[in-house]
């Protein structure tokens, strides 16, 4: 009997696994939320035409390449981890800082990384490097300059700092579920949102795009099994015009001709028009 009460306790302690979330529903959910993740993907993408998003076509083989993307990406992300890992602290305040400061870092430079650096992007990351730094290490070490070590330090600016963490939305969230869905939900959210602005990035940079040969006016925005998605190209200006087709895709098929085109000027918003 006392087995079972401490295991029910230890299955509730903050930033363990719940009991219901077992290896089956963790796979089922993380199916789904790569779905969501390629749809989200090709919402930028869409968005940034002036598509409606009731034309995108998230199907299974469009899953499996964003799977392996993603799969590189973290493959990738693991070695220069486990690098990092020789040399990290094993303060926990500390550990959780440096976490911090490098996601707030990777926010900072990721439009940079999508669209490149200009001159601009690196003044912005100048002054967002010197705030954390401000905020994030000479704040603590001389706000609280008594205390012996500087793990001592951070850990009292931390301590302070919870009242006001714990009243966000994810604060009450970690304060209910623990650090691990207070983890998973944030690192979810930013992931959606990274890739919705990879999805308008490609859009933005990319240079070559086909084009319908009967017709070179219609530049393809998507190929699906069944249906070709275009919207209308001015060559003169390089715009995007408000209007666009979806052509079904018959059994002799379409013929496509690719054109350097990009960058596009693509337009902010307006009305499209879908035609048979």
């Amino acid at each position: 009997m006392t087995g079972t009460v401490e295991a029910e306790a230890s299955s509730n302690t903050p930033g363990s696994r719940p009991r219901f979330l077992s290896e089956a529903v963790a796979l089922s959910l993380l199916g789904g939320f790569i779905y969501a993740l390629a749809f989200v993907y090709e919402a930028g993408y869409f968005g940034a035409f002036g598509v409606p998003l009731h034309l995108i076509q998230t199907n299974v083989d469009a899953v499996f390449v964003l799977a392996i993307t993603v799969g590189t990406a973290l493959f990738v992300v693991f070695g220069v981890i486990n690098m990092i890992a020789i040399f990290w602290p094993e303060h926990p305040i500390i550990q959780m800082k440096i976490v911090r400061v490098t996601v707030l870092l990777f926010l900072v430079m990721w439009p940079g990384l999508l669209y490149g650096f200009t001159a601009v992007d690196r003044m912005v990351i100048l002054v967002a490097v010197l705030i954390l730094v401000l905020l994030e290490v000479a704040w603590p070490v001389f706000v609280y300059r008594k205390r012996p070590t500087l793990a001592k330090r951070f850990e009292a600016d931390e301590s302070a700092e919870n009242p006001i963490r714990a009243r966000t939305l994810f604060g009450r969230l970690q304060l209910a579920a623990g650090p691990l869905a207070y983890g998973v939900a944030l690192g979810g959210y930013l992931v959606l949102v990274l890739a919705h602005s990879a999805g308008r990035a490609e859009a933005m940079r990319k240079e070559e795009f086909f084009f319908l040969q009967d017709d070179p006016r219609w530049l393809v925005v998507r190929v699906y099994p069944s249906q070709i998605v275009a919207v209308l190209f001015d060559s003169s200006s390089g715009a995007i015009q408000p209007e666009l087709i979806v052509r079904p895709i018959d059994a002799a098929g379409v013929r496509l001709v690719k054109k350097q085109v990009g960058p596009l000027k693509l337009r902010q918003s307006g009305p499209a028009r879908k035609e048979p």
